[in-house]
């Protein structure tokens, strides 16, 4: 059966997503690097080897290396190739992972972009034969409400998850139970939520 439209733009949408952060493991671009103790500095910055941020503020400065320690989060300017990076500790005990803000609010939707894996086999410099097929999957999504410690992992089962997680929103349960909201489109899913929901 041939996806719609709509379907085809969520599908290409975050193919782009995992596109975009690879090439952002090899290129420096412009953001914005925010401390935990609140300042914040604009420069040039990159994430590097998954978990840490190399950030300057001017292109003749050498690189400082930054993690969770003093760091909370960070945002790219690109315009392809832009977004936030938080730190976020996804279990007591863990060190914080840096991980996408796909959306802000009472609840924020968060993605573990080093999980992603749309590769399907052949030249992996060859992205045209992955997006053909059209297989690719999101493996780590997560969602955290502004009072909790830590997210909750849509994980597995996500209809059942999320119905669960957004069980005091009965629109959006009739919408996960009729398709209308569903992984690709998790970020419409807790938009609808911090617009109409929130109390």
């Amino acid at each position: 059966m041939l996806a719609n439209n709509t379907d085809l733009k969520k599908i290409i949408f975050f193919i782009l997503v995992l596109i975009s952060f690879n090439e952002m493991f090899s290129q420096e671009q412009e953001a914005e690097i925010f401390f935990k103790d609140g300042t914040s500095l604009e420069g040039y910055g990159m994430i590097h080897k998954l978990n840490e941020i190399k950030f300057r503020i001017s292109l003749d400065d050498d690189y400082d290396v930054w993690t969770y320690l003093m760091v909370k989060s960070i945002v790219f300017f690109d315009y392809n190739h832009g977004g936030m990076y938080e730190y976020v500790t996804l279990k007591p005990n863990e060190s914080p992972k840096l991980l996408e803000v796909l959306s802000e609010g009472n609840i924020n939707l968060y993605a573990d972009v080093t999980s992603y894996n749309y590769y399907t086999g052949g030249n992996f410099q060859d992205r045209s034969s992955t997006i053909q097929k059209k297989k690719f999957s999101i493996n780590k999504l997560y969602v955290k409400r502004t009072n909790e410690k830590h997210p909750t992992a849509l994980t597995g089962n996500f209809r059942k998850k999320a119905q669960k997680y957004f069980s005091d929103c009965k629109e959006i349960v009739e919408k996960l139970k009729t398709g209308e909201f569903r992984k690709t489109n998790a970020n419409e899913m807790v938009d609808y939520y911090n617009d109409f929901c929130w109390e």
